[in-house]
């Protein structure tokens, strides 16, 4: 073995044999952080694990990891620690809180509240020391609580002080509370008017002022902290630069009447910000409106020239339409119509020479027909049913056969299954456009009859 092991191990089996004071640490724990012997770290967190090895020894391997920078001990030290908080007149976790405030652990957190509240008086005011130099500001709550609790006034006040180190300004109503409370003891209160002078609290000066005045014979032990209160009232008063306590609470209570000033005008103006908020949204609302009537009459407008030019061309396909009845062309001038009613539906003269039209067309169409068939029948005596259905225009052979049947002639017709016959050629059709030409001129004259009534009505 070499001498470095040998110094390393008869120190840890040292360790146990030399009693020392507090404060003091045994020799060969001295020797083992002089040869930074790191690697006696697992023996030493073993050694500071073991509930049945003397506090002196498990105080000793905390110094030394410690002071070896042993960081894989701080969870060993949280545990040890929450075992022996509530030891008395162990200086155990004493020398554990100090270590964790040394490797500035923020996984101490939760073991150092608990420590304040649980722990012996010496253990819960180097807990409050060790939140305070850690600047564990989310422990507040908790210092409050045993600011308030506390059954120990040495924990209150320090707890107090912790509040200041701690810069807790938003626990003012806390500590100031403490301050006019005659169920508070006298140096709690006092710490109380300290902490508000030091973290300038300004409104704490009502109730220093207030019980500055109060009457000492009202409370035993009262008047020293009249006496206190007297002076605490003069040094937060200079805080702010004032000469006295009334002298501040003068110039808070105009503050707050400048506040109140400006939170009117803070309102006024937000009152008439949403009043000019909602005239321009009224405006903008009526601008809307107007520019969706000026789109409607812009849309109606242009519907009524679109509809007027429809007009137009509806009127110029009826005068062509009734030039084609003059000239006897019914079938013609009933497609000029049904044009001009489809560009223009309104159109009522287009639409009644339409339905007038109807009948002369289909007589026309039947008479058109008959001199196709008097051409066939003169020429031939057969003729394939799907050539005549072919030639006289028709959409299929039953519609044919049928309007030849129907026919007002005396033709004898005989059909076969593919074929027509005529069996008497010498037999000739009626046909006379007479009939449709006068309709077509009583037509065109009842019509001209209309548009003079009409003229004249206007000219009346």
């Amino acid at each position: 073995m070499s001498t470095r092991e040998e110094v390393i191990k008869k120190s840890l089996l040292n360790l146990e044999k030399t009693r020392v004071g507090r404060g003091f640490f045994n020799r060969h724990a001295r020797k083992l952080v002089e040869i930074e012997a790191k690697e006696a770290i697992p023996d030493l967190i073993s050694l500071l694990k073991d509930k049945n090895k003397k506090t002196g020894a498990r105080r000793d391997a905390v110094y030394i990891l410690t002071e070896l920078k042993a960081e894989e001990a701080i969870p060993i030290f949280i545990e040890v620690l929450e075992e022996t908080m509530k030891k008395e007149f162990s200086f155990l976790p004493d020398e554990i809180v100090d270590s964790l405030v040394f490797f500035n652990a923020p996984q101490s957190r939760e073991i150092l509240e608990k420590a304040v509240g649980d722990g012996t008086l010496s253990v819960a005011s180097k807990a409050l020391d060790a939140i305070a130099k850690l600047g564990f500001k989310e422990s507040v709550d908790k210092i409050v609580f045993e600011m308030n609790y506390n059954s120990s006034e040495s924990i209150q006040i320090k707890a107090i002080k912790t509040l200041v180190k701690l810069d807790a300004k938003n626990k003012a109503d806390a500590i100031i509370s403490l301050i006019g409370s005659k169920y508070t003891n006298k140096n709690a209160r006092k710490a109380a008017m300290n902490a508000a002078i030091s973290l300038e609290l300004k409104e704490a000066i009502f109730d220093i002022v207030r019980v500055s005045k109060r009457n000492s014979r009202l409370q035993e032990d009262e008047e020293e902290v009249i006496s206190f209160a007297k002076s605490a009232s003069r040094e937060l008063a200079k805080v702010f630069n004032c000469s006295t306590g009334q002298q501040l609470i003068d110039l808070i209570e105009s503050e707050e009447q400048q506040k109140r000033f400006e939170e009117k005008q803070k309102i006024a103006f937000e009152e008439e910000k949403i009043k000019n908020i909602e005239l321009q949204k009224l405006a903008a609302e009526k601008q809307t409106k107007e520019d969706e009537r000026k789109r409607i009459i812009s849309e109606i407008l242009e519907k009524e020239k679109e509809l007027l030019e429809k007009k137009k061309i509806a009127d110029k396909l009826v005068i062509e339409g009734r030039e084609l009845l003059e000239l006897k062309k019914p079938i013609d001038a009933s497609k000029k119509f049904s044009l001009a009613i489809e560009n223009y539906p309104a159109h009522l003269e287009a639409f009644e020479l339409s339905i007038q039209c109807k009948p002369l067309f289909d007589e026309y169409e039947t008479i058109r027909k008959k001199r196709i068939l008097d051409e066939i029948i003169k020429t031939k005596q057969s003729i394939k049913i799907e050539e005549l259905t072919s030639l006289l225009e028709f959409n299929d052979k039953l519609e044919m056969q049928k309007w030849l049947l129907l026919l007002n002639e005396k033709i004898p017709f005989i059909f076969d299954r593919e074929n027509v016959y005529v069996s008497d050629i010498s037999h000739e059709l009626n046909i006379s456009y007479s009939t449709v030409e006068e309709s077509i001129d009583l037509l065109l004259e009842s019509f001209n009859k209309k548009e003079k009534t009409g003229q004249s009505k206007k000219e009346n």
